[in-house]
C-alpha cells in the first residue's frame, strides 16, 4: 500500500521549475537549432561570466545572440570567429589553423573574453546600457553600427523575460 501511495505521489508531484542556466538555454535552441549539444554549457558560462564581471546576464547573451545568432561556427566578414565574433588578434595569428578553430569554438575560453571586453566597455561609458554594450561590436562608444543598440535593447529584453520565467522563448 506504501508503495503505491509513494508511486501516486511521485506521479502526480508538479515537474520542478527550470534553472535559469536551463531557462537560457531553451531561449539559446529556440535561436538556433542547432545549438542543442551546448547550449546549457553556455547559458551556464554566461550565467557565470555576467556574474563575475557584475554585468546583467541578459546584456551578456543578447550580445551573443547579436553577434553569432549563438552559432558555434560563425564566422564574420572582416575575420571575426566564433560565438562572441572575436575579432582575431597577434596570439590568433601565431596558432596553427587546429588551434585557431578549437579557441573559437571553446565556449568557456571565448565567453571569458568576450565578457572581459564587455566588462570594458560598461565599465568604461559608466554605465549597464545597450548604447554602452554596442561599443563592443565596433570597439568604439562612438561608431556603433546603426540598428545594433536597438537590437540588443529588444532581444536583451526578451531574454530577461525568460529569465524571470514571465515569458516564453521565442
Amino acid at each position: 500500500m506504501h508503495a503505491l501511495l509513494l508511486a501516486l505521489a511521485i506521479a502526480t508531484a508538479p515537474a520542478p521549475e527550470p534553472t535559469q542556466a536551463e531557462r537560457l538555454a531553451g531561449y539559446i535552441t529556440t535561436v538556433y537549432h542547432g545549438a542543442d549539444s551546448y547550449a546549457l554549457e553556455l547559458a551556464q558560462r554566461i550565467i557565470w561570466e555576467a556574474d563575475h564581471h557584475r554585468m546583467p546576464v541578459e546584456m551578456l547573451a543578447a550580445v551573443c545572440h547579436n553577434e553569432s545568432w549563438f552559432q558555434l561556427t560563425a564566422k564574420g566578414t572582416s575575420g571575426e570567429r566564433g560565438l562572441w565574433q572575436v575579432y582575431p588578434d597577434e596570439d590568433w595569428r601565431r596558432m596553427s589553423r587546429l588551434n585557431q578553430r578549437h579557441w573559437a569554438r571553446d565556449i568557456v575560453y571565448s565567453t571569458y573574453r568576450a565578457a572581459a571586453i564587455l566588462a570594458y566597455h560598461l565599465h568604461r561609458c559608466g554605465a549597464h546600457t545597450a548604447t554602452c554594450a554596442g561599443a563592443y561590436n565596433s570597439g568604439n562608444h562612438w561608431h556603433v553600427r546603426r540598428g545594433y543598440v536597438a537590437r540588443l535593447q529588444t532581444r536583451s529584453r526578451a531574454i530577461r523575460e525568460v529569465l524571470m520565467h514571465h515569458g516564453r522563448p521565442r
